[in-house]
């Protein structure tokens, strides 16, 4: 009798602790569960702010690139001084929109599309990435594009990261006026600015 009552015993106590690692390890899962979830939470809250702040900085650059851009522009007169005449738009022979030296009036800049360059044409390296374009249209005094010279010319500059487009001015040159400036509203992920001259 009394080896039964110890076997029974043992068998109880053997049955017990049987159920409470079953049950400690089931703690551990639960537990490791929560924790990998919250690190997931935790790094995509890391990644999205990551990626913000170098959206932000994107839009910065390319804004300050589209200004140095737009002021070249501005420094050009409106006509070739040599000819007096714009038309056709575009460089001329002996001039490269990548170099600001050789150019002579704001509608060289027709068509440009490189990496961002000083005036002597040298690449900016530290804006490795970005592309700057430039576009130069005549229009009429109500916006519409036109085929002709009527005194007005639009120049549009952007500045793209890969195939995001992070900035854009916009100016339209005027043969007899000086230039009034503006704000537009940005537009989705592009900063505008539009510098309108005043018309006589």
């Amino acid at each position: 009798m009394m080896f039964n009552v110890r076997v029974n015993l043992r068998a109880r106590c053997g049955g017990g602790g049987a159920s409470a690692r079953a049950f400690s390890l089931a703690e551990v899962l639960l537990a490791s569960l929560i924790v990998a979830g919250l690190m997931v939470a935790v790094l995509n809250g890391v990644g999205a702010s990551a990626t913000s702040a170098r959206v932000m900085g994107d839009r910065q650059t390319g804004v300050l690139l589209a200004e140095r851009l737009m002021n070249l522009a501005s420094a050009l007169p409106y006509a070739d001084p040599q000819s007096g005449v714009s038309a056709p738009l575009g460089p001329d022979s002996g001039e490269d929109p990548l170099a600001a030296g050789t150019l002579d009036d704001v509608d060289d800049l027709e068509g440009l599309s490189s990496v961002p360059t000083d005036p002597s044409g040298k690449v900016l390296t530290e804006f490795a990435g970005f592309t700057w374009k430039a576009r130069v249209q005549y229009v009429a005094s109500g916006g519409a594009v036109s085929s002709s010279d009527t005194g007005l010319k639009r120049v549009s500059v952007e500045v793209w990261r890969g195939g995001t487009k992070v900035a854009q001015l916009v100016r339209v040159r005027s043969s007899a006026a000086d230039a009034v400036l503006r704000l537009t509203p940005a537009s989705g992920q592009t900063f505008t600015r539009t510098t309108q001259d005043a018309l006589p």
